[in-house]
């Protein structure tokens, strides 16, 4: 039970607890086991050097945790990995699908705005300048999303040039404000690459019960909205989905 205990307490990455946990073992181990060595130790060597073999407890303990944690690093890597675009560092159509189904759930909390954004003229930076100025202008749009998000958003990669923006308990003033402020960001070409164009449709669920393919309907139609306006631009979803 000493091994199960600290090997829980590994999972948790205080450092501190896990090694007050381990000098527990190696403690006990060698002070009990120097003055009732039967109820610690079964074999004659461990009874006849209870201290050394504490040490060696406590060595068999950090290495059975090593061992775990490793894995379970190794395994939340690859799960990262999976759900994160390569381009753009940014999470990928289904993890952003997830982020928005969970925002939903919780709606009745408070409202949940939706961006669908679409980078104006990839077609065109590809044909002209290549595909190397076409991924760098995508890896802008990333940036210029980020630096317009407050804590709890999240933006992900759509697929191709499109990308989703999902703003738990934002009204559309604030998604609005958002979207205003990640239009700057690519005005200024403030995430590298240059300045960048992108258009931006703006939907708010008002109230639970709304769906997400509602939400990203309402967006997608004031997204081509905002295209066929010009583009570089954010327009609202006329009427609650």
């Amino acid at each position: 039970h000493f091994f199960v205990v600290v090997g829980l307490v590994a999972l948790y990455q205080d450092w501190i607890a896990f090694l007050v946990g381990v000098g527990f073992v190696v403690l006990h181990h060698g002070l009990v086991g120097a003055l009732t060595p039967e109820s610690v130790y079964n074999h004659h060597a461990a009874q006849a050097h209870p201290w050394r073999w504490a040490a060696v407890h406590g060595a068999f303990v950090l290495a059975a945790c090593a061992t775990s944690l490793t894995s379970w690093r190794l395994k939340e890597e690859e799960r990262a990995r999976a759900e994160t675009d390569a381009l753009t560092g940014l999470p990928n159509r289904g993890a952003v699908l997830a982020a928005l189904d969970e925002a939903l759930v919780a709606a009745a909390a408070g409202p949940v705005s939706l961006l669908l954004v679409d980078l104006d003229g990839l077609k065109a930076i590809n044909d002209t300048r290549g595909h190397p100025a076409g991924d760098a202008a995508l890896r802008a749009t990333a940036a210029a999303l980020r630096a317009a998000l407050r804590r709890g958003d999240v933006a992900g990669r759509f697929g191709g040039d499109e990308f989703m923006v999902v703003l738990p308990g934002a009204n559309g003033g604030d998604a609005h404000g958002i979207a205003a402020r990640a239009l700057a960001a690519a005005a200024a070409g403030s995430g590298g690459g240059g300045a960048i164009r992108f258009s931006i449709g703006v939907a708010t669920a008002p109230r639970d019960g709304v769906v997400a393919m509602e939400l990203m309907m309402a967006a997608d139609a004031a997204m081509y909205a905002a295209k066929r306006d010009g583009g570089g631009r954010a327009l609202p979803a006329h009427g609650a989905p």
